[in-house]
């Protein structure tokens, strides 16, 4: 359940200006110490922090962010949980998730 862990999450997770607590939850419901997590669109980072903190040293988290405007702050994001105590191995991908292998252009909201 979500309740007890509601101290384990840090306002490193709010930088970003949103909240999504029925995300947050349902990460919190399913995901156990040691799991693997592919977070793929992971924007700034906040399934990644989520993951990061239940998963734990023993888990692995794959951040997917193909938007080089996103990744610095998903970078943040996790250099600064990794700082805030036992958080996953997180591994950053620059790429984007798609069927097959190739180039792409990337259009991103202004």
């Amino acid at each position: 359940g979500g309740s007890n862990h509601a101290d384990m999450l840090s306002e490193h997770l709010f930088f970003a200006g949103f909240w999504e607590p029925a995300l947050v939850a349902l990460i919190l419901d399913h995901l156990r110490p040691g799991d693997i997590v592919v977070d793929v669109g992971a924007n700034a980072g906040l399934v990644t922090a989520v993951a990061g903190r239940v998963v734990g040293p023993e888990g692995r988290v794959y951040a997917i962010e193909p938007d080089p405007r996103c990744l610095e702050r998903l970078r943040d994001t996790v250099r600064l949980n990794q700082r805030d105590g036992p958080f996953a191995d997180v591994s950053v991908k620059p790429v984007a998730a798609a069927r097959a292998q190739g180039r792409v252009r990337l259009y991103a909201h202004r």
